[in-house]
């Protein structure tokens, strides 16, 4: 399961270091009447992971500083799009273009 990857790659632990473990969500109508919502998070809802509250733009950052740890970082291309892969026995060929520009990488 990709869940404990991401835990076991020392992802969650940094992801726990900069946010806030759910513990019951808050549903609002527009205008502002209450809704309840299920139980979150590890302990309440019984899941094997937590789930976290935190800024959209941050778990990316978090991945990324994750990647070059584990990663050379000649490895990482960042800035670019992937369009298509092409996955058989002997393995897997992505298809990439840069964003800036839309040139396609060689």
């Amino acid at each position: 399961m990709w869940c404990g990857s991401l835990w076991n790659s020392g992802y969650a632990l940094r992801l726990a270091e900069s946010a806030i473990e759910t513990a019951e969500p808050a549903y609002f109508s527009k205008r502002g009447a209450s809704a309840s919502g299920p139980c979150r998070g590890e302990m309440a809802a019984g899941y094997y992971w937590p789930q976290f509250s935190i800024d959209s733009g941050e778990p990316d950052l978090i991945l990324l500083e994750v990647a070059y740890a584990r990663q050379s970082p000649a490895r990482i291309h960042a800035g670019h799009h992937l369009v298509a892969w092409d996955a058989k026995e002997a393995g897997a060929r992505a298809h990439f273009t840069v964003c800036r520009d839309g040139r396609p990488c060689g």
